[in-house]
């Protein structure tokens, strides 16, 4: 592998963790808007909590002040009842978002495990990878002593040569 392989490797690899670091801000973000909104319902809930009791409230108050008015009370008992239905409906539009948001929330979990999961197969390829640079150094220092010692051994058959070939009278090359 050459050193501009291995440099684009290397590259490649912070790339996809600065990917990734994004990915996990954009999550959190995401997370913390859902949060809000989880925020925002729940005092939704509970501001319509009040007006619904203070709705059932009035419509008491004016049953006993009102005796005679009894079908104005019905009109206004059946007022609340509509609300009340309403207000059931939301619950159960409530708990449903509230079940999407569980199961989001468990995907989103597991992704992060799987993150993590690919984070520690990466960092052991990592070290896999020092290693075999190393091995592979080595191995490279070796093979340039060796044909460090080949080259003298080479020159030195050379010169032999030469001087057998030319005779002793000659001088052998330098």
């Amino acid at each position: 592998m050459t050193p501009d392989e291995m440099d684009k490797k290397i590259e490649f690899i912070l790339h996809m963790q600065a990917q990734f670091e994004a990915n996990m801000s954009q999550a959190e973000a995401n997370t913390n808007n859902l949060r809000v909104s989880v925020a925002d319902l729940k005092a939704s809930v509970a501001t319509l909590a009040g007006v619904v009791r203070d709705s059932i409230k009035i419509s008491d108050d004016r049953y006993i002040r009102l005796n005679d008015q009894q079908t104005n009370l019905a009109e206004e008992q059946k007022a609340a009842d509509e609300r009340s239905a309403i207000f059931d409906q939301w619950m159960i539009e409530l708990a449903e978002a509230q079940k999407f948001a569980g199961e989001r929330s468990a995907r989103f979990d597991q992704k992060m495990l799987d993150v993590a999961e690919t984070q520690k197969i990466t960092g052991e390829r990592l070290r896999e990878l020092a290693e075999t640079q190393k091995v592979t150094g080595d191995r490279l220092r070796a093979l340039t002593d060796a044909q460090k010692s080949t080259d003298e051994r080479l020159n030195a058959l050379i010169s032999v040569t030469e001087r057998h070939i030319t005779g002793p009278d000659h001088l052998s090359r330098p």
